[in-house]
């Protein structure tokens, strides 16, 4: 059962399908399924025939382009740089996201992309730890155009 708080589907999906994608398939856990939806002629509501289930941190690392943070100059403190490393290192990956920071002063404004060593796992766990970082101005996660 697939349920977005606005309404329920049940979902189902062929046994070789199903064993592809079981351990994807975490309760409570965000994921994207495609598939066909049809009309259930028993229950008199939809159905859906799965085809693919993906988690959403998957998704995010597949249609993400980065993982931005604004920072203004008057609100960083020295612990700004230490802060961001502890931080990130937990969340590195190789195939993750760049990390950008868009860095304003009273002359100027640039972003800042950090080298490839920077990358990262889109995680939940990421998104709010960066939004609690002390000097930030704002966290998204920019989805390619």
């Amino acid at each position: 059962t697939l349920d977005d708080r606005t309404g329920r589907i049940e979902a189902s999906m062929f046994g070789e399908l199903y064993d592809q994608v079981r351990n994807k398939l975490v309760p409570d856990s965000v994921v994207i399924v495609e598939g066909e939806v049809s009309q259930d002629d028993y229950s008199g509501g939809l159905r859906l025939r799965g085809k693919d289930v993906t988690p959403i941190i998957d998704a995010r690392a597949r249609f993400g382009e980065a993982v931005e943070m604004s920072i203004a100059a008057e609100d960083i403190g020295g612990r700004f740089t230490q802060q961001l490393t502890t931080l990130l290192t937990p969340h590195l990956a190789s195939e993750g996201l760049p990390m950008r920071l868009r860095y304003r002063n009273a002359a100027a404004e640039a972003w800042l992309e950090l080298g490839e060593q920077w990358r990262v796992a889109p995680s939940d766990e990421l998104l709010i730890q960066l939004g609690e970082v002390e000097g930030q101005r704002g966290v998204r996660l920019k989805y390619r155009d």
